[in-house]
């Protein structure tokens, strides 16, 4: 699991743009321009907004009807602070737009509203071609666009591995499933910290090394 680490920079100058919840980075850069009171201010914030909207326990990730993904257990979950229960089976479709390179990765994160299962990958532009299941994994602290602002829960996430030739979703199995030619490897993530990318940081030093005394 990667950790973020922020770099407190005291008395650098005039404070930078405000900073999501999420990493722009699988480390975080300096976070501020203003000092380490600024970074607490900030690992404070990510960090309640990861406790408020995040499940709580085991949700069993699993392969749903060779195409799709399911958590196989209910699981609690709070949102914007609200405890509340995902059912079991509640399926999270992969849709039709994602494609992966032949042997290569992919990857995608999935979250819930209270109402809608949504499976989010990288990128639908474009094929995705991570070169080794880590660097997909990495890859999660530079997709902020794909968590929304607010009023969802972060649940986990998925890693596929294409077969011999270029794998679409929802024509082209997870693998265990059957249709088209399915994937090598599917790993499922019960980690709603989507690789230590959603939540707080590390305070760190301006080399930025975690602080531990």
């Amino acid at each position: 699991m990667t950790i973020k680490i922020s770099k407190s920079v005291d008395n650098a100058g005039p404070p930078g743009p405000p900073q999501s919840g999420i990493a722009t980075s699988t480390t975080a850069p300096v976070l501020n321009n203003g000092g380490a009171i600024r970074d607490l201010l900030i690992n404070y914030n990510a960090q309640i907004l990861y406790e408020r909207n995040s499940s709580k326990g085991n949700t069993g990730l699993v392969i749903d009807t060779n195409f799709d993904v399911k958590n196989a257990n209910a699981v609690t979950y709070s949102l914007s602070g609200v405890l509340k229960t995902i059912s079991a089976n509640t399926s999270f479709n992969t849709g039709t737009a994602a494609t992966i390179t032949a042997t290569l990765w992919g990857i995608a994160i999935l979250t819930y509203d209270g109402s809608t299962a949504t499976l989010a990958w990288a990128t639908t532009s474009a094929a995705m071609g991570y070169a080794t299941e880590a660097a997909a994994k990495a890859a999660l602290g530079t997709i902020t666009s794909l968590c929304p602002t607010s009023g969802f829960a972060s649940i986990g996430y998925v890693t596929v591995q294409a077969g011999a030739s270029l794998w679409t979703a929802g024509t082209d199995a997870l693998a265990g499933g059957a249709g088209g030619t399915a994937a090598t490897t599917t790993n499922y993530y019960d980690d709603p910290s989507l690789n230590g990318t959603f939540g707080g940081y590390q305070i760190g030093n301006p080399a930025g090394t975690a602080i531990t005394q």
